[in-house]
């Protein structure tokens, strides 16, 4: 079997670029004032359409690897999410009444951004009834956002909008990977597939139901889930030359332009590239590239990376008052330093602890409620 280490020191590096964008958040810096690499480095929200190819990808080889029930599927995503999810949107909200309303009074360069915080965190406690329930059951992106409100799509705890994301795409996941492997005459059951799913992004870009409704962002999870059977195809073949990166490379800086530098595209950019690193050959100029992404760092990261995506707003949000009551008068470039300086390294520390006496422990339940049959897939991915 082959484990594809690279895809877990890429989840690092993405949940970096989602911590460092909220860096930039917090320190005052709008979009308008952050250009080239810090621009594209202040949208973290670009950063999570690459975390959704990654899941698509993962998701499809687990399926394939296994063959398992639906209810086991389930059962252990379950187990892999819910139980760090729960325990940091229950911390999210016991700290908003204490930390949000003094972390976010405005400062001499951010206002806009603490009146937004402000109003919504009074405007969760005053629907918590019934958001904070939706919320635990991480269907709240089933709900439209004329439902919802201007402030519940984000409640406590602000990574939750997309996880539940994820958690929909679990959801349906075997349904279509099912459709994607099923050998029917004259490939009928693909067609099938493939028409339903452009009408479902269709719909999603059509209706204006939420950032975080699943079909709103279809495209990507597809496209990773589509990246896993094109790398089982092509990971064992042997290239003459050691061209696939650099030449992926030159297409997607290429692809990029044309598109008149839309940053919407940067997402497909960069995991292209990284897809065509995947499938150069051994020894290659270009698989030079790989430690930045196999390295021991990267790799424990990238173990740890969905407790620093939850943690990290908290503890932003933590340090953000200190700063605020204790250094109110620093200027924006040494509270950013400051605030990433401090608030890194808290944030993994928090979640490695996360990771070791919650997510281990909740995966392993799902392991014991699910026995997983004898894997099937050439290829090893959690």
């Amino acid at each position: 079997m082959k484990r594809l280490t690279p895809i877990e020191g890429l989840r690092a590096w993405l949940a970096l670029w989602v911590l460092g964008s909220h860096v930039f958040y917090f320190s005052g810096y709008t979009a308008e004032e952050t250009t080239g690499l810090a621009g594209i480095l202040h949208e973290g929200a670009l950063a999570v359409s690459v975390f959704m190819m990654v899941s698509g990808f993962v998701i499809f080889n687990l399926l394939d690897q296994r063959r398992e029930s639906y209810p086991r599927f389930i059962i252990r995503r379950a187990a892999r999410i819910f139980p760090a999810y729960v325990f940091f949107f229950a911390c999210a909200v016991l700290l908003s009444g204490v930390v949000f309303f003094p972390a976010l009074q405005p400062t001499a360069y951010m206002t806009g951004q603490a009146k937004y915080w402000h109003d919504a965190v009074a405007d969760n406690w005053q629907t918590a009834w019934w958001n904070i329930p939706l919320h635990l059951s991480l269907l709240q992106g089933l709900v439209p956002d004329a439902v919802m409100g201007d402030y519940a799509r984000n409640a406590f705890l602000l990574p939750s909008w997309s996880i539940t994301l994820e958690w929909q795409f679990y959801l349906i996941a075997p349904v279509i990977f099912m459709f994607a492997v099923r050998e029917r005459k004259r490939g009928t059951g693909r067609v099938v597939l493939l028409a339903i799913l452009t009408v479902l992004i269709f719909a999603g870009h059509r209706f204006d139901w939420g950032k975080s409704f699943l079909l709103y962002h279809t495209e990507y999870f597809i496209v990773g889930a589509a990246s896993y059977f094109a790398y089982r195809k092509l990971h064992q073949l042997l290239f003459a030359a050691d061209s696939v990166f650099p030449v992926t490379v030159a297409l997607v800086v290429a692809f990029y332009l044309v598109g008149l530098r839309n940053h919407a595209l940067i997402p497909l950019c960069l995991w292209g590239a990284f897809f065509a690193l995947l499938i150069e050959p051994p020894g290659s100029l270009s698989s030079r590239l790989l430690p930045l992404f196999t390295n021991p760092i990267a790799q424990y990261l990238g173990r740890i990376s969905f407790s620093i995506y939850l943690a990290h707003w908290l503890v932003i949000i933590l340090v953000q008052a200190a700063l605020v009551r204790w250094l109110p008068n620093l200027s924006r470039p040494i509270h950013f330093w400051v605030l990433l300086l401090i608030a890194l390294p808290a944030t993994i520390a928090i979640a490695a602890l996360a990771y070791r006496y919650i997510e281990s422990p909740g995966m392993e339940i799902g392991k014991k409620l699910s026995p997983r049959p004898e894997p099937k897939s050439r290829l090893v991915l959690t």
